[in-house]
């Protein structure tokens, strides 16, 4: 299945969109604790460090996919 086909687009905008909920989520709940005085837990700043980096690897898949079919060719 080629990158730049719109359904694979489709796909990789979906996959972005849910990284960019699951680190919002993150977010709010470090922001919480860190707004009520409280220490975060290692394993609530361990899933914000996993969902960013599953976001990063879903934008950096998507902006690809995106010049692909813009360009219609990969860069060598």
């Amino acid at each position: 299945m080629p990158w730049n086909d719109a359904p694979t687009i489709q796909a990789l905008r979906m996959t972005y969109n849910a990284a960019v909920a699951a680190h919002a989520s993150c977010t709010r709940a470090l922001t919480r604790v860190a707004l009520s005085g409280e220490q975060a837990q290692p394993d609530m700043v361990a899933a914000e460090v996993k969902a960013k980096a599953r976001l990063v690897e879903a934008r950096e898949k998507l902006h690809a996919a995106m010049a692909l079919a813009m360009v219609g060719k990969p860069k060598a």
